[in-house]
């Protein structure tokens, strides 16, 4: 085939691999379950059918871990964790059980939707280019370019199809803007209990601080309407000091 087992399906040059070495982008991580949380879908789904309230770390782990190797593993090692994946994600369906938003309560959310997978898929690779960038250099248009069509690659890979992806990045910001300033998202009750489980979680003190600041710089690069949703605190100190 195309792929070399050990180079991995992206191949060895991959901007996501140069991109996923920089240990300050796993600080975008709350972020981008934020941001899939205000789909009142989607935080529904996380709420049902995960531990995430008890053991909030696990399905971040889980979500790097399928990254981590679609992205750094061989051939396969890369599909069988597609296959974990999609085997994973078969069960998971259920109905709201109040409205939130533009969505009645008995709503119908399923794993398989492609449109709330476009949405969870989004908030990881708008937050990943957003962390990388601020933190760690400007990509050159080449990159941004080669970045945005490896991302394309992930998506199909996680069963979106081809014909719901924005075709050039400039068209993937306007998605992502629209869906922001749009009715589709509305952070629930749930949303900011589950959201919280993150921030605020259970553990001893080390972990506390890095908790902290995951959630200090999860309050600074979120849009201001969703921090407001969250009840997260922000101000001008904060922004200098991030």
């Amino acid at each position: 085939g195309r792929y070399v087992a050990t180079e991995g399906l992206l191949g060895p040059n991959s901007v996501l691999r140069q991109m996923g070495q920089e240990p300050v982008c796993l600080l975008g991580g709350g972020r981008a379950l934020l941001l899939q949380l205000a789909h009142p879908l989607v935080a529904a789904g996380v709420a049902d059918h995960s531990g995430f309230r008890t053991r909030p770390l696990e399905r971040l782990q889980r979500t790097l871990d399928l990254m981590r190797m679609l992205i750094y593993g061989d051939r396969h090692q890369a599909e069988a964790s597609l296959r974990q994946f999609h085997s994973a994600h078969a069960r998971i369906s259920g109905f709201l059980r109040e409205a939130v938003g533009p969505y009645p309560a008995g709503a119908h959310y399923s794993a398989h939707d492609p449109a709330l997978k476009l949405w969870v898929h989004a908030a990881l690779i708008d937050t990943h280019l957003l962390i990388y960038e601020r933190f760690v250099r400007l990509l050159s248009p080449a990159d941004r370019l080669r970045f945005y069509e490896e991302t394309r690659l992930l998506a199909t890979w996680v069963g979106i199809p081809s014909a719901m992806i924005p075709p050039s990045l400039e068209e993937f910001r306007r998605y992502v803007e629209g869906m922001l300033a749009g009715q589709a998202l509305a952070v629930s009750d749930t949303a900011r209990t589950t959201a919280w489980a993150l921030l605020d979680p259970p553990v001893w003190f080390i972990p506390r601080a890095c908790a902290h600041l995951v959630r200090f710089v999860t309050a600074g690069v979120l849009p201001e309407s969703l921090r407001r949703a969250y009840g997260l605190v922000w101000n001008e100190r904060r922004e200098g000091a991030l």
